[in-house]
This record gives structure tokens, C-alpha cells and sequence, in this order.
């Protein structure tokens, strides 16, 4: 479990985003889960999503939802808006806002001010 903890956080650290990928459903089972480290270069599922569109490759969204936070903090420097893989953030008046969020954490990780939070989201 340790071993399992550094290795997410050593990802998310190099701009990784984290996903549960189900390998196989069959009959309406779900057989096989893979936790994976993900980057937007490489991951196929997330390709195939931003290629096709969440409506004919959906993802699932995670448990929690990047806020715009402390909007006080936010300098509208732009980093959060650089590394969301997602293209779930953008500047509106100087300010960064959340738009369609996955909830993988990187811009919360990677704000250099502290401005955004994580808010558990209920998990359908």
C-alpha cells in the first residue's frame, strides 16, 4: 500500500493524472481493473476521449471536482490552465475558472498560490 501511495504521488508530481481503467465487461460484470498513471501523450483511453468525445468514448469522471477556491489567491498566471489534460480550466477576468472537471487533481497540485481546492463530489 506504501509502495502504492508513492507511486501515485511520484506520478501526479510529473503531471501524471490517475485512472481506474476497466479492462473487461462482460455479460454486464465488470472483470479486470488496472490503476493507471496516466499522461496525455500516451494513455489511449484518454486519447480515443478527446479524439472521439466523451459522448461516443466516455470517461468517468472521479469522486472529487477541482473548485476555483480562494479566488482572492489567484493571480490568473495560467499554470492550472496549462497542465489540466482535461481542458477543464480557463482564465475568465484575470481569474481561473472551472469548467468541465475530471477531477485528477493536477491543477490543485501544480497552482503555485494555493487557489484551488478539491471538493468530494457524491460518486454515482
Amino acid at each position: 500500500k506504501k509502495e502504492a501511495i508513492r507511486i501515485v504521488k511520484e506520478c501526479a508530481s510529473l503531471g501524471m493524472f490517475h485512472m481506474v481503467f476497466i479492462h473487461c465487461i462482460v455479460g454486464g460484470a465488470l472483470n479486470e481493473y488496472a490503476i493507471c498513471n496516466c499522461c496525455a501523450d500516451g494513455c489511449v483511453p484518454f486519447i480515443l476521449n478527446r479524439t472521439l468525445g466523451q459522448n461516443i468514448y466516455p470517461l468517468v469522471k472521479g469522486e472529487w471536482e477541482a473548485s476555483s477556491g480562494d479566488q482572492a489567491k489567484c493571480t490568473g498566471c495560467g499554470i492550472c490552465v496549462e497542465f489540466c489534460p482535461f481542458s477543464g480550466r480557463k482564465i475568465v477576468g484575470g481569474k481561473s475558472t472551472t469548467l468541465d472537471c475530471f477531477g485528477c487533481g493536477i491543477c490543485y497540485e501544480r497552482c503555485p498560490n494555493g487557489a484551488i481546492t478539491l471538493v468530494k463530489q457524491p460518486f454515482c
